[in-house]
């Protein structure tokens, strides 16, 4: 797991932040770091994901699920409710 978070960060650092793909590479890179349990990394890149495509529910599912592992439920509901109402938007 610390190799694909090694590559996923060359990949997030390297390519430029217009590529499509790259929110995806960030919550990719959390997903492994959450299962590496680094949390607050992980946090991170849900964030950065966020940033550069702020209607990406997949980003926001994650990071709800970060804030549920550190005991936050109600930050993790928040962002949860943030997300659904970002992809609304989209319909």
């Amino acid at each position: 797991m610390g190799k694909a978070v090694s590559e996923l960060g060359y990949i997030t650092r390297k390519a430029p932040a217009s590529l499509p793909l790259i929110p995806k590479a960030h919550v990719e890179k959390g997903i492994a770091l959450m299962e590496l349990r680094r949390i607050y990394e992980a946090i991170l890149e849900f964030q950065k994901a966020i940033k550069l495509k702020p209607d990406y529910y997949l980003a926001y599912v994650q990071l709800s699920g970060c804030y549920t592992l550190l005991g936050d439920k109600k930050k993790a509901k928040k962002i949860l409710m943030l997300g659904i109402k970002k992809a609304k938007k989209l319909d």
